[in-house]
């Protein structure tokens, strides 16, 4: 009786059916009125009663007895005689010990910067930062990252997994780390940009400029993705001659394209005529011959023809490849967990230096024809205002002809950049994932890309080309027929005047 009531529970009703017993309670309560201290986190001492800290107020403190907090003032108590407990009973019951802080776990997560270069997102630890310094990391407080060569990444790796504090490490994703590198090894060319015929380097906008020089230090081996309009052409023709010693040179064009860049080469680089083998047919392939001094410079071919001329075209072993419209290779048919690679592909060309990386069966066969072609090349130029028409997984196959020393594999690359839920509309790897990351690695790898709006300054007011179309009998005909008629009007109009 004389023992204090519970926290919300009136002291005329007894405990609720949550509560409790009163005789499961009293050995708390005489442990409190003891002086022993009571374990925290039990309710008798969990808070004081205002009767500790507060003069008595209210009709139960009339009675003698303590008030807490939550109960109702109004109710008697049983029984108003029993002196209450003294207020440094429950003193022992106060004291709260805070469970021990949980132990800190810094992070370090390496992305992509720009340039190529390694940004390492990491928290505010001082361990972890003078380890990252230590490795010639720098603070970019705009980005606020560390940011250090690709070269010293394996160091900073070991540095921060020493640093003396646990550490949780999100590392650079294999896929993109394999492109990185294979770029960073190709051989920078940029002293043959001085061999450019004088008279096509001073044709070429500043914008282009750079793009000729993007490629040559990347070793030849590029994607140049500028809008169309914006002079690609122009552009790879500056590049292959400045690997004029390489020569003869393949291009692969669409079917409509093959004299468009016939024309090109002899207004740019004065090579025409039989230096100039346009492959119309495959009758055309005993044209290509093989051997120290072929005679021609440029053999320019279609997508359609490079399947029937395939083996003609791998016996000349060019050593500069231009590949038009490369989107035209973007067919990347690969069933989930098929990975092919150098190591573990199923189909392999014994005779390339890098064996295709692409070879399923589901695959298009001008992919499987072409892709090679580029692969086993010296200097490999890619053009394509669209080198992605709707998913990230379009440009796997293009990244394969370009970067044959990555040796990527579809499933790393999709699990990265093209992961999707799978649904019977589409395959797993029809989504699009990691964009930002995805697009600086291809520009640090491969890939110059300029919009209209980015270069409209540097562009000339007007621009003025001639485009020759290829007639066929029936189109001479009609073209005559109609000729003949506007001169005939003609002489009609200039009698009656």
């Amino acid at each position: 009786p004389a023992a204090p009531v519970a926290r919300g529970i009136f002291a005329d009703e007894g405990p609720p059916r949550s509560a409790p017993p009163p005789v499961a309670l009293a050995p708390v309560f005489a442990m409190a009125a003891a002086g022993r201290p009571v374990a925290s986190g039990v309710f008798a001492g969990a808070v004081p009663p205002r009767a500790a800290t507060h003069p008595p107020s209210g009709p139960g403190a009339a009675h003698g007895r303590p008030v807490h907090d939550g109960m109702h003032h109004n109710h008697p108590a049983p029984h108003a005689s029993a002196p209450p407990p003294a207020a440094h009973a429950f003193a022992p019951a106060l004291a709260y010990v805070a469970p021990p802080p949980p132990p800190t776990t810094a992070t370090a997560a390496f992305t992509v910067g720009p340039g190529g270069d390694i940004d390492v997102i990491a928290s505010f630890d001082d361990a972890l930062r003078s380890a990252l310094a230590s490795v010639g990391a720098r603070w970019v407080p705009a980005d606020r990252a560390w940011r250090l060569p690709l070269a010293r990444l394996a160091d900073a790796d070991a540095a921060v997994r020493t640093c003396g504090v646990p550490v949780n490490i999100d590392s650079l994703p294999d896929v993109a780390s394999r492109l990185l590198r294979c770029a960073a090894g190709a051989p920078d060319d940029s002293e043959r940009y001085a061999t450019i015929p004088p008279r096509l380097e001073a044709a070429l906008m500043p914008f282009q400029r750079e793009g000729v020089r993007f490629a040559l230090a990347k070793g030849g081996r590029a994607l140049i993705g500028d809008e169309m309009g914006l002079g690609k052409t122009v552009q790879a023709i500056a590049v292959a001659a400045a690997y004029r010693s390489e020569w003869p040179a393949l291009i692969i064009a669409p079917s409509s394209l093959r004299d468009a860049w016939a024309d090109a080469l002899g207004e740019w680089l004065g090579v025409r005529g039989e230096r100039v083998l346009v492959v119309n047919s495959a009758k055309d392939g005993s044209r290509i011959a093989a051997g120290p001094a072929p005679p021609h410079d440029f053999v320019i071919a279609s997508y359609a023809l490079v399947g029937k001329l395939r083996p003609v075209l791998e016996a000349a072993r060019f050593r500069v490849v231009i590949l038009d419209e490369s989107h035209y290779i973007k067919d990347a048919k690969v069933r989930r967990n098929e990975g092919v690679d150098a190591e573990g592909g199923r189909a392999t060309t014994p005779t390339l230096p890098h064996p295709p990386l692409l070879l399923a069966s589901s695959q298009s066969q001008r992919t499987k024809d072409t892709v090679p072609l580029a692969q086993r090349a010296a200097r490999c130029l890619l053009l394509s205002g669209t080198p992605a028409l709707a998913r990230p997984k379009e440009l796997f196959q293009q990244l394969a002809a370009l970067l044959p020393a990555a040796k990527l594999r579809m499933r790393d690359f999709g699990e990265r950049y093209c992961k999707a839920p799978p649904t019977r509309f589409g395959g797993v790897y029809d989504g699009a994932t990691n964009l930002g990351e995805l697009n600086r690695v291809l520009c640090a790898a491969a890939m110059v890309r300029r919009l209209k709006a980015d270069v409209l300054t540097q562009l000339p007011p007007k621009r003025r080309q001639q485009v020759f179309l290829t007639l066929g009998a029936a189109e001479k005909k009609a073209l005559s027929s109609l000729a003949g008629g506007l001169e005939s009007a003609r002489r009609a109009h200039a009698a009656a005047a």
